[in-house]
Protein backbone atom coordinates (compact mmCIF):
# COMPACT_ATOMS: atom_id res chain seq x y z
CA UNK A 1 0.00 0.00 0.00
CA UNK A 2 1.86 3.23 -0.95
CA UNK A 3 0.31 6.18 0.79
CA UNK A 4 3.32 8.77 -0.02
CA UNK A 5 3.16 12.45 -0.54
CA UNK A 6 5.04 14.61 -2.62
CA UNK A 7 5.91 18.12 -2.48
CA UNK A 8 8.22 19.98 -4.95
CA UNK A 9 10.68 21.76 -2.81
CA UNK A 10 13.46 24.27 -3.72
CA UNK A 11 17.12 22.98 -2.30
CA UNK A 12 20.16 25.40 -3.06
CA UNK A 13 18.34 26.91 -5.70
CA UNK A 14 17.15 23.68 -7.48
CA UNK A 15 13.70 21.96 -7.55
CA UNK A 16 13.72 18.26 -6.17
CA UNK A 17 9.94 16.46 -5.56
CA UNK A 18 10.11 14.38 -2.34
CA UNK A 19 7.78 12.17 -1.31
CA UNK A 20 6.98 10.13 2.04
CA UNK A 21 4.73 9.23 4.55
CA UNK A 22 4.48 13.09 6.32
CA UNK A 23 2.82 15.59 5.00
CA UNK A 24 3.52 18.14 2.47
CA UNK A 25 4.18 20.84 5.20
CA UNK A 26 6.69 18.51 7.31
CA UNK A 27 8.44 17.88 3.47
CA UNK A 28 8.85 21.48 2.71
CA UNK A 29 10.54 22.01 6.48
CA UNK A 30 13.11 19.63 5.80
CA UNK A 31 13.90 21.04 2.68
CA UNK A 32 13.67 24.74 3.68
CA UNK A 33 16.72 23.01 6.92
CA UNK A 34 19.16 21.59 4.19
CA UNK A 35 18.47 24.89 2.03
CA UNK A 36 19.40 26.86 4.93
CA UNK A 37 22.04 25.34 6.23
CA UNK A 38 23.70 25.00 2.60
CA UNK A 39 23.31 28.83 2.35
CA UNK A 40 24.78 29.30 6.03
CA UNK A 41 27.75 27.67 5.17
CA UNK A 42 27.98 29.24 1.30
CA UNK A 43 28.42 32.32 2.99
CA UNK A 44 31.68 31.89 4.83
CA UNK A 45 34.12 32.97 3.16
CA UNK A 46 36.26 30.14 1.30
CA UNK A 47 33.28 28.06 0.92
CA UNK A 48 32.01 28.30 -2.43
CA UNK A 49 35.25 27.57 -3.89
CA UNK A 50 35.48 23.82 -2.40
CA UNK A 51 34.56 21.02 -4.53
CA UNK A 52 30.77 19.70 -4.16
CA UNK A 53 32.56 16.57 -2.40
CA UNK A 54 33.59 18.96 0.36
CA UNK A 55 30.67 21.18 0.63
CA UNK A 56 28.70 17.98 0.72
CA UNK A 57 30.73 16.78 3.49
CA UNK A 58 30.40 19.94 5.55
CA UNK A 59 26.35 19.76 5.27
CA UNK A 60 26.18 16.39 6.39
CA UNK A 61 28.69 17.49 9.49
CA UNK A 62 26.92 20.27 10.33
CA UNK A 63 23.49 18.32 9.96
CA UNK A 64 24.67 15.51 12.17
CA UNK A 65 26.31 18.33 15.29
CA UNK A 66 22.46 19.47 15.06
CA UNK A 67 21.54 16.28 15.39
CA UNK A 68 23.74 14.75 18.20
CA UNK A 69 22.66 18.35 20.33
CA UNK A 70 19.10 17.37 20.07
CA UNK A 71 19.73 13.74 21.21
CA UNK A 72 21.62 15.15 24.00
CA UNK A 73 18.79 17.67 25.14
CA UNK A 74 16.36 14.57 24.43
CA UNK A 75 18.20 12.58 27.03
CA UNK A 76 18.45 15.77 29.39
CA UNK A 77 15.25 16.35 29.21
CA UNK A 78 14.56 12.25 30.07
CA UNK A 79 16.50 12.71 33.13
CA UNK A 80 14.52 15.65 34.08
CA UNK A 81 11.57 14.55 33.61
CA UNK A 82 12.36 11.58 35.89
CA UNK A 83 13.60 13.50 38.68
CA UNK A 84 10.63 15.24 38.38
CA UNK A 85 8.88 11.91 39.10
CA UNK A 86 10.69 10.81 41.77
CA UNK A 87 10.30 14.04 43.61
CA UNK A 88 5.96 14.36 42.56
CA UNK A 89 6.35 10.31 44.49
CA UNK A 90 7.64 12.03 47.51
CA UNK A 91 5.83 14.94 47.37
CA UNK A 92 2.60 12.06 47.10
CA UNK A 93 4.09 10.38 50.06
CA UNK A 94 4.80 13.19 52.13
CA UNK A 95 1.13 14.61 51.44
CA UNK A 96 -0.08 10.71 52.34
CA UNK A 97 1.73 11.15 56.00
CA UNK A 98 0.18 14.47 56.81
CA UNK A 99 -3.37 13.48 55.98
CA UNK A 100 -2.84 10.43 58.36
CA UNK A 101 -1.42 12.54 60.95
CA UNK A 102 -4.43 14.78 60.94
CA UNK A 103 -6.69 12.02 60.87
CA UNK A 104 -4.74 10.42 64.26
CA UNK A 105 -5.07 14.22 65.55
CA UNK A 106 -9.09 14.01 64.90
CA UNK A 107 -9.32 10.95 66.33
CA UNK A 108 -7.29 12.18 69.69
CA UNK A 109 -9.47 15.40 70.04
CA UNK A 110 -12.88 13.11 69.92
CA UNK A 111 -11.23 10.32 72.06
CA UNK A 112 -11.01 13.94 74.52
CA UNK A 113 -14.13 14.67 74.01
CA UNK A 114 -15.33 11.23 74.91
CA UNK A 115 -13.71 11.64 78.11
CA UNK A 116 -15.16 14.80 78.59
CA UNK A 117 -18.63 13.02 78.56
CA UNK A 118 -17.45 10.41 80.78
CA UNK A 119 -16.19 13.04 83.79
CA UNK A 120 -19.31 14.55 83.33
CA UNK A 121 -21.39 11.56 84.02
CA UNK A 122 -19.23 10.46 86.76
CA UNK A 123 -19.33 14.49 88.53
CA UNK A 124 -23.41 13.92 87.63
CA UNK A 125 -22.96 10.22 89.71
CA UNK A 126 -20.60 12.02 92.00
CA UNK A 127 -22.82 14.57 92.86
CA UNK A 128 -26.02 12.43 92.76
CA UNK A 129 -24.04 10.13 95.16
CA UNK A 130 -23.12 12.98 97.58
CA UNK A 131 -26.81 14.30 97.67
CA UNK A 132 -28.30 11.09 98.46
CA UNK A 133 -25.63 10.58 101.54
CA UNK A 134 -26.49 14.15 102.91
CA UNK A 135 -30.66 13.14 102.50
CA UNK A 136 -29.70 10.56 104.48
CA UNK A 137 -27.21 12.21 106.93
CA UNK A 138 -29.13 15.71 107.76
CA UNK A 139 -29.16 14.75 111.27
CA UNK A 140 -25.65 13.71 111.43
CA UNK A 141 -23.21 16.69 110.70
CA UNK A 142 -20.37 14.90 110.12
CA UNK A 143 -21.63 12.99 107.66
CA UNK A 144 -22.91 16.24 106.19
CA UNK A 145 -19.52 17.92 106.45
CA UNK A 146 -18.02 14.25 104.60
CA UNK A 147 -20.72 14.43 102.25
CA UNK A 148 -20.12 18.37 101.41
CA UNK A 149 -16.00 17.87 101.21
CA UNK A 150 -16.40 15.07 98.71
CA UNK A 151 -18.34 16.60 96.42
CA UNK A 152 -16.00 19.75 96.44
CA UNK A 153 -13.49 17.36 95.80
CA UNK A 154 -15.20 15.76 92.86
CA UNK A 155 -16.34 19.88 91.57
CA UNK A 156 -12.15 20.88 92.54
CA UNK A 157 -10.93 17.63 90.14
CA UNK A 158 -13.67 18.17 87.87
CA UNK A 159 -12.16 21.47 86.70
CA UNK A 160 -8.99 20.66 86.99
CA UNK A 161 -10.00 17.87 84.47
CA UNK A 162 -11.33 20.85 82.58
CA UNK A 163 -8.43 22.54 82.65
CA UNK A 164 -6.00 20.01 81.65
CA UNK A 165 -8.78 19.23 78.38
CA UNK A 166 -9.41 22.55 77.53
CA UNK A 167 -5.71 23.49 77.39
CA UNK A 168 -5.49 19.53 75.43
CA UNK A 169 -8.22 20.92 72.36
CA UNK A 170 -6.08 24.18 72.42
CA UNK A 171 -2.90 22.31 71.65
CA UNK A 172 -4.67 19.89 69.09
CA UNK A 173 -6.56 22.89 67.13
CA UNK A 174 -2.80 24.67 66.93
CA UNK A 175 -1.48 20.83 65.66
CA UNK A 176 -4.65 20.50 63.08
CA UNK A 177 -4.52 23.93 61.67
CA UNK A 178 -0.58 23.94 61.37
CA UNK A 179 -0.62 20.60 60.05
CA UNK A 180 -3.52 21.61 57.67
CA UNK A 181 -1.62 24.68 56.12
CA UNK A 182 1.26 22.19 55.25
CA UNK A 183 -1.21 20.25 53.81
CA UNK A 184 -2.35 22.82 51.95
CA UNK A 185 1.43 24.14 51.06
CA UNK A 186 2.24 20.25 50.10
CA UNK A 187 -0.68 20.58 47.69
CA UNK A 188 0.68 23.84 46.00
CA UNK A 189 3.98 22.38 45.72
CA UNK A 190 2.44 19.29 43.87
CA UNK A 191 0.64 21.40 41.73
CA UNK A 192 3.64 23.25 40.84
CA UNK A 193 5.74 20.24 39.94
CA UNK A 194 2.73 18.56 37.82
CA UNK A 195 3.15 22.08 35.93
CA UNK A 196 6.86 21.99 36.02
CA UNK A 197 6.37 18.39 34.94
CA UNK A 198 3.85 18.73 31.92
CA UNK A 199 6.32 21.87 31.05
CA UNK A 200 9.04 19.17 30.57
CA UNK A 201 6.93 16.47 28.50
CA UNK A 202 5.97 18.84 26.38
CA UNK A 203 9.65 20.22 25.44
CA UNK A 204 11.01 16.59 25.70
CA UNK A 205 8.22 16.22 22.74
CA UNK A 206 9.72 19.10 21.14
CA UNK A 207 13.01 17.68 21.62
CA UNK A 208 11.68 14.60 20.02
CA UNK A 209 9.85 15.76 17.44
CA UNK A 210 13.53 17.75 16.14
CA UNK A 211 15.64 14.73 16.68
CA UNK A 212 12.51 12.98 14.08
CA UNK A 213 13.09 15.97 11.92
CA UNK A 214 16.92 16.06 11.89
CA UNK A 215 17.17 11.99 11.33
CA UNK A 216 14.47 12.57 8.44
CA UNK A 217 16.87 15.23 7.47
CA UNK A 218 20.48 12.90 7.00
CA UNK A 219 18.30 10.29 5.66
CA UNK A 220 17.02 12.96 2.63
CA UNK A 221 20.43 14.27 2.13
CA UNK A 222 22.61 10.97 1.96
CA UNK A 223 20.06 9.85 -0.59
CA UNK A 224 20.57 13.09 -2.20
CA UNK A 225 24.18 12.59 -2.31
CA UNK A 226 25.70 10.31 -4.85
CA UNK A 227 27.41 12.47 -6.87
CA UNK A 228 25.33 13.36 -9.81
CA UNK A 229 25.16 17.51 -10.39
CA UNK A 230 22.14 18.87 -11.07
CA UNK A 231 21.58 22.30 -13.22
CA UNK A 232 19.56 24.55 -11.84
CA UNK A 233 15.99 25.01 -11.95
CA UNK A 234 16.56 21.20 -13.07
CA UNK A 235 13.26 18.92 -11.91
CA UNK A 236 14.43 15.59 -10.66
CA UNK A 237 12.13 13.02 -9.19
CA UNK A 238 13.39 11.63 -5.96
CA UNK A 239 11.52 9.00 -3.74
CA UNK A 240 12.00 9.82 -0.26
CA UNK A 241 10.96 7.16 2.51
CA UNK A 242 10.93 7.91 6.13
CA UNK A 243 9.47 6.12 8.42
CA UNK A 244 8.90 7.44 12.13
CA UNK A 245 10.24 5.27 14.96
Amino acid sequence: MNNKNYAEVLIDGKIYTLGGAEDQQYLQRVAGYISEKTTQLKKQEGFSKQSQEYQAVMVELNIADDYFKATDRAAASDRRVEDMERETYSLKHELVMTQMNLERREQDLDTAKQNISQLRKQFDQYKSAASEELNAARTAVLLQEQAEGKLAGAEKELAEVRKELEETKAALLEERTGAEKKLEGTRQELEDTKAALEELRRKQKADQEELLRLKALQAAFSQDKGGQNYSQNQKYNQNYNHNRR
